[in-house]
């Protein structure tokens, strides 16, 4: 989780900053990173009792490559001129992002509990 934990840093500096050719490329490297953790995530088997934190981790990394796919895209957009389609995705890239933080917080919160019990 390191490179996406880095790429969604990078995506926020890049969006604070307003710079559109930096957020592509982090965006970008999002959608990609996460694809790859979400991809080797499922070839893992964990206990029934870790099973519900790895669907809500495998949930956090699919918004956040939804995040990266619709943040490229937007600041793509904003690049070419076209900032009616760029603020759309940007939101869209937005709603992602904070689905994928919701989702991960569950995710911790379950293991927490799974470990309290142990």
């Amino acid at each position: 989780m390191t490179s996406v934990s880095n790429d969604l840093t990078e995506v926020s500096n890049s969006a604070t900053s307003v710079d559109f050719v930096s957020l592509e490329v982090y965006a970008g490297a999002l959608a990609t990173d996460c694809k790859n953790a979400l991809d080797e995530s499922k070839s893992y088997s964990v206990s029934p009792e870790l099973q519900p934190a790895k669907d809500k981790y495998e949930s956090a990394l699919y918004e956040y490559n939804q995040a990266g796919y619709y943040g490229k895209t937007g600041a793509n957009e904003f690049s070419n001129g076209n900032s009616e389609q760029g603020t759309k995705d940007i939101q869209t890239s937005t709603n992602y992002l904070k689905a994928g933080n919701t989702a991960i917080k569950e995710a911790k919160r379950l293991i927490d509990i799974y470990n309290a019990n142990k």
